[in-house]
């Protein structure tokens, strides 16, 4: 499970989602949706690869960032602020299912949700995500190098 703060405009959430892949943007079918107009429908999304977060843009329109920076791919980790449209969005943490929230927020601060993978893309095989010629994944590619 991830544990998300969200900050837009006037809004503040704390959000805890439990699955590996989690869309964000303005669609009433994304994980986290965005009531911007700044924020395309299919925006960008967050994956986690083993023990590791990504996020990749969607082509949106007016681009992802993290920490300021624009990306198409890249990954973050515990303390990252990603920037879709006038949204922020910190990864605070991963936690265990259950675990105490931090700083204690108020009754209904917190929203937790379900994001299963979304269902397999025609003629992709049992993978949400497009294949290469070389059977890896052409959305996410390798990942990038790690400054750690």
């Amino acid at each position: 499970m991830i544990r998300l703060t969200f900050n837009h405009l006037d809004h503040n959430e704390i959000l805890e989602i439990d699955g590996d892949y989690i869309e964000i943007g303005r669609s009433r079918k994304a994980t986290v949706r965005v009531k911007d107009t700044a924020v395309s429908g299919e925006h960008c999304y967050l994956m986690r690869l083993g023990d590791k977060w990504m996020i990749v843009d969607l082509n949106s329109r007016n681009g992802t960032y993290l920490n300021g920076k624009r990306v198409s791919k890249e990954r973050f980790k515990q303390g990252d602020t990603l920037g879709v449209g006038r949204a922020r969005i910190t990864f605070d943490q991963e936690i265990e299912a259950g675990a105490p929230p931090v700083g204690q927020p108020k009754e209904g601060e917190v929203k937790r949700i379900l994001s299963p993978l979304p269902p397999p893309r025609a003629g992709s095989g049992d993978s949400p995500f497009p294949r290469s010629d070389t059977g890896e994944s052409a959305v996410t590619g390798p990942l990038p190098d790690a400054d750690e």
